[in-house]
């Protein structure tokens, strides 16, 4: 099923309708690098573990933002329970859960901490735990092109895994709230706008 909106039905929505598509892309951008991250979980190939960490950061920080922005739309009043509509009110006392308030919580520490810049407190944390003796900081390559830096990734990892606990329980969890969300961003998309379903 593809659900198509009318460009000019685009142009003419109100600022606070064009929110919900900005949320929509946000979510999109979550799952894609979700998807990635899974890999052949997801009949994906299989990343480098550098970049499935990175995917993985990428992919809870995004929707660490699309929560916010979530947030920020319900505390305005821009939608409500009954905007949801009756098929997605469980998807909406869900998001407004406490098993999802902690989660969202978690996905803020790692928006702030880990994704749009490496905090001084996941660097210390990194430091005070590692019995590495040296670790690379830059790889260049033969054309001198720099590559991947070890350390880099090693920090990442270490408070996604050790500090942050992100494992396989979790990841249901956060799966479960993305769902949540989009759910109720797509239903407020066709309820609120000129759709044609294919």
């Amino acid at each position: 099923m593809i659900i198509s909106i009318k460009t000019d039905s685009l142009r003419k929505a109100t600022k606070k309708q064009k929110m919900f598509i900005q949320l929509n892309a946000s979510l999109d951008m979550s799952s894609t690098m979700m998807n990635l991250y899974l890999g052949e979980a997801a009949n994906r190939p299989e990343l480098q573990p550098f970049e499935k960490i990175y995917t993985l950061a990428f992919s809870l920080g995004n929707l660490a933002e699309a929560l916010k922005r979530f947030e920020e739309i319900v505390k305005d009043g821009i939608m409500t329970i009954k905007d949801a509509g009756k098929d997605n009110e469980s998807d909406w006392h869900y998001i407004n859960s406490s098993e999802s308030l902690e989660i969202k919580q978690l996905l803020f520490r790692i928006r702030d901490q880990l994704v749009f810049h490496v905090d001084y407190r996941t660097l210390r944390s990194y430091l005070e735990e590692t019995n590495e003796v040296e670790v690379d900081i830059l790889e260049v390559s033969e054309e001198e092109r720099l590559g991947v830096s070890q350390l880099s990734f090693n920090i990442i990892a270490h408070n996604l895994q050790n500090e942050l606990k992100i494992d396989e329980a979790l990841a249901v969890v956060i799966g479960r709230v993305m769902n949540s969300l989009r759910n109720l961003v797509r239903s407020y998309i066709v309820n609120n706008f000129e759709v044609t379903v294919k």
